[in-house]
């Protein structure tokens, strides 16, 4: 099958690529999230990261100037995981119900800082190798 040192590059590029798309999500959502959104470029790389003074205000009132809502990046990715589909079936028939949840506003704004649609559902598909 697979050799151990195959395993290990396979986790250290699995690990690589997770803490890549996060660095890009936190970027993506910073005004949901605690997040700088406008961070001051570092003269040295190693140097304690400074908040902003509006990073700390949006911290301390857990809300945007304009009053809407932030959360820690944890906790908005927590959110997003409420925004669900479900598939009913009404016993002894053969009829099924999606269902869909309806999107709150941060949940709209995530996928629309994303720039991509609001998933209505997942497709899993399945290759078989010859």
């Amino acid at each position: 099958m697979f050799g151990g040192g195959d395993r290990v590059r396979g986790h250290a590029f699995l690990c690589m690529l997770a803490a890549h798309l996060v660095w890009y999500l936190r970027r993506d959502w910073a005004e949901l999230t605690f997040q700088d959104q406008s961070p001051k470029p570092h003269l040295y790389p190693a140097a304690k990261a400074q908040r902003s003074t509006a990073a700390s205000t949006k911290a301390a009132r857990r809300r945007q100037p304009d009053g809407s809502e932030v959360r820690p990046f944890q906790a908005l990715l927590d959110h997003l995981a409420t925004l669900t589909r479900n598939t009913c079936q009404v016993p002894g028939t053969d009829l099924t119900i999606e269902k869909l949840s309806i999107p709150t506003p941060t949940q709209r704004r995530a996928f629309e800082l994303l720039q991509i649609p609001i998933p209505l559902g997942f497709t899993l598909t399945r290759q078989v190798s010859a």
